[in-house]
């Protein structure tokens, strides 16, 4: 049996690097069979070249063997009872680090004692480091990307924030507008449900470009779940959830300053403060501002490779907590401007001629929301809470001579009790929602002579109950239903159940399946098509999108070369009782319907992490993606959708952690391209496009209240040739600059600083 020292991560004088510092306190406090374990987590802070201890809240600790389990309060002090069965291990687990072990024995009279192995001889010396990881005590399929392994993402926003993480894609929507889109499972990111701290999020308008509008320093972490989601959280969650927690105002650098650039004149800077105002009140300002105002062609297309933008975002938090009564609220506003197009088009002159093909989308966007928690003194495992949020998006943006304008205000609010049937062992969790939601779209074509209005409203009350069974020596099963009425849609119901079992210490299957569905939003969702001379076509009523998504997951530890190694393997299957298909194999048309047929998604992946030696960590993942729609009467391939992918990411530290080396290598297969056959000779393309390569590399110095950092993006310099079908006439009939499936820019260097002021 392997055995681990304490759960740790500390601060060294010489450099701003967190390591948690576990003291235990193990305490004989009765002679009952109730004995409890008591102790403290904390977290050492250099402040001024002094070490004081700073309580650590929310670390889940739990007997491995056993239901038991406790989080630490938001004084790290936490409470266990001593299982009736000993030794046993007693686990502790923190947001971002690797899960770690005390091996605890008892004796009669003497209590209890902890034991290390040889690599920790006292307290002090083992090292947590923050990585991309499994949760291991969820029965979902999660991994985790800490804020620590953000840093070494190539910049600066939650688009740019998973490039070294296989389970999500991030591809271009076109070669215009420079927007992002992710890919779970080989679907489009409008299949995962984004959620900011547990409140849905980049829902309806804000989809197209929202990823780019949560700068990834305020990031705290990012929790990526396969699969539908919790019950609790909706009825959106079809291939999986993406979860992001922004950084907390009682746990903040006091000041932190990021600034940016790289070698396409793109400057950015990163503000935020957090300020502990007395024992039960807290706040934290945060800013963010960016530009880019070089007009970059380095293909010589005639057109931008990166549009120029401005950004402005503000977020104002408040946390109150006393007595274990917990309330945060806030408040947040940006403004975003783009433009792009032909590089001598001159934003707004030109707009509403055909001389100059032009781009341009302005975004303003100002949202509020409110949290809370309370918890039954009187019954353990009991609590209520809630959460509630007010989202309002104005979008004005045009490609060529198509407009698309669009308001949306969003209402979302979800009330949650928690508790336990018969014993902890069976607890539950039960509540209701609302979702109301009112669109005013207008899309206006001047080619064709197009003017059509999206207006709707929508409102979704819901109920759900999820019930937990939790026998951690083997065995967790989660089974929930909610039932959510449509005002448009009708009522809807759906169940959802996530396994996980344990047939050794070292080895965890999960097993899930569920439905979920989402109202469409045909036109904003696939903004990027408009970015070509398709014609606009609507068959029939659009309706919901409906699918039933089930998986299986493999996570094992084990030794390689003498060293752990964790090994995960993985396989989901998506099927869609209705979707709405975006139909482009006419090269003149885009066609929106209902599925007539079937439509699948297969998504197999294979992970493999291990150190081959001290401080110096790699990992490899290869993805397999089978996807096919009916497309008229035809099952085919999703286009531009690789079918295999693979990643390797190697990262080095010194033992000193001031310096820090990251390498990424992403390799992207081939991918169907719809037939461009009818075209001029000129203008037809290959229907299978190449497989690419893109590496990404990055050196960091840290000192103690600051670090600098540089790198290059795309290192190989391999890119989409010829991005942009019909490049020389942008107002004819075969212009199309929506068949993206690779890289639009080549080698790209940045650097850039941070500043940390804890006190």
């Amino acid at each position: 049996m392997r055995l681990y020292s304490c759960f740790c991560v500390y601060i060294d004088k010489s450099s701003i690097v967190m390591k948690l510092i576990f003291s235990l306190s193990l305490v004989l406090i009765s002679f009952s069979t109730s004995s409890q374990v008591k102790g403290l987590v904390v977290e050492e802070v250099d402040k001024k070249g002094e070490i004081i201890e700073m309580p650590v809240p929310g670390v889940v600790i739990y007997w491995q063997n056993e239901s038991k389990k406790t989080i630490s309060d938001n004084e790290g002090h936490y409470s266990i009872e001593t299982p009736k069965k000993l030794p046993q291990n007693l686990i502790f687990n923190a947001f971002g680090y690797e899960t770690d072990t005390f091996y605890v024995e008892s004796t009669p009279l003497i209590g209890l004692k902890v034991k290390f192995n040889s690599k920790s001889q006292n307290l002090d010396v083992h090292t947590v480091r923050a990585k991309t990881s499994i949760i291991s005590i969820d029965p979902a399929f999660k991994r985790l990307i800490s804020s620590d392994k953000l840093k070494d993402a190539p910049c600066c926003n939650l688009s740019e924030s998973f490039d070294r993480d296989a389970t999500v894609d991030v591809n271009f929507t076109d070669a215009v507008s420079g927007t992002k889109k992710i890919l779970m499972l080989g679907l489009d990111g409008i299949y995962t449900q984004m959620l900011a701290e547990n409140i849905p999020t980049m829902r309806g308008l804000s989809a197209p470009y929202g990823l780019t509008f949560v700068p990834g320093p305020w990031i705290d972490g990012i929790s990526i779940t396969k699969g539908t989601g919790s019950v609790v959280n909706g009825y959106e969650s079809i291939t999986g959830q993406i979860n992001f927690d922004f950084k907390k105002p009682d746990k903040a650098e006091k000041l932190y300053v990021g600034v940016f650039g790289n070698s396409n004149q793109r400057g950015e800077l990163n503000l935020y403060s957090a300020k502990k105002l007395n024992e039960k009140w807290s706040t934290m300002l945060y800013a963010y501002a960016n530009s880019i105002g070089n007009r970059v062609d380095r293909n010589n297309d005639g057109f931008l490779d990166d549009p120029l933008s401005t950004q402005l975002n503000f977020f104002n938090r408040w946390k109150y907590y006393h007595n274990d009564i917990m309330t945060q609220f806030g408040v947040r506003g940006l403004i975003d401007n783009r433009a792009g197009g032909q590089v001598d088009f001159d934003n707004p002159t030109d707009i509403g001629s055909n001389t100059k093909y032009g781009f341009g989308a302005d975004s303003k966007q100002i949202e509020a929301f409110l949290k809370g928690g309370i918890p039954f003194e009187f019954r353990p495992k009991t609590s209520m809470a809630f959460m509630t949020s007010y989202r309002y998006h104005n979008q004005e943006s045009f490609f060529g001579l198509k407009d698309y304008s669009g308001t949306m205000g969003s209402y979302y609010g979800n009330i949650i009790y928690a508790s336990y049937i018969g014993n902890t062992d069976h607890t539950y969790k039960t509540g209701f929602s609302f979702i109301h939601d009112d669109y005013k779209e207008r899309y206006v074509d001047n080619t064709i002579s197009l003017d059509s209005s999206f207006n709707r409203i929508e409102s979704v009350p819901g109920g759900f109950f999820e019930y937990t069974y939790s026998n951690a020596e083997t065995f967790t099963v989660v089974a929930g239903i909610r039932g959510d009425l449509h005002s448009r849609f009708g009522f809807q119901y759906s169940p959802r159940v996530h396994m996980k079992w344990s047939p050794d210490e070292y080895t965890s299957i999960r097993v899930a399946g569920g439905k979920g569905f989402r109202s469409p939003n045909a036109i904003v969702e696939n903004a990027g098509v408009f970015a070509s001379s398709r014609m606009l076509k609507v068959t029939g009523n659009l309706t919901m999108e409906e699918a039933l998504n089930y998986g299986v997951s493999v996570t094992r530890e084990f030794e390689l070369f003498g060293r752990d190694a964790t090994l995960i393997a993985d396989f989901f299957r998506t099927d869609f009782i209705n979707q709405i298909v975006v139909d482009i194999e006419n090269s003149d048309e885009i066609h929106f319907y209902n599925l007539n047929g079937k439509s699948y998604s297969n998504a197999a992946q294979l992970d493999l992490i291990f150190e081959p030696f001290d401080w110096f960590e790699v990992g490899m993942a290869y993805k397999y993606t089978d996807v096919k729609t009916t497309f008229g009467s035809e099952l085919k391939s999703k286009p531009m959708v690789p079918v295999h992918r693979a990643m390797l990411a190697l990262d080095y530290k010194t033992q000193s952690q001031k310096w820090k080396f990251s390498l990424t290598t992403n390799y992207f297969g081939t991918s169907r391209l719809p037939s461009t056959a009818d075209n001029s000779i000129a203008n037809q393309r290959p229907t299978i496009s190449e497989d690419i390569f893109v590496m990404n590399f990055q050196v960091t110095r840290r000192f103690k209240k600051w670090e600098v950092y540089a790198g290059g993006e795309n290192l190989l310099g391999q890119r989409q040739t010829n991005p942009i079908i019909g490049v020389d006439n942008p107002f004819g009939q075969e212009f199309d600059a929506s068949l993206v499936w690779g890289p639009l820019m080549g080698q790209i260097a940045y650097a850039g600083l941070r500043l940390k002021i804890v006190n």
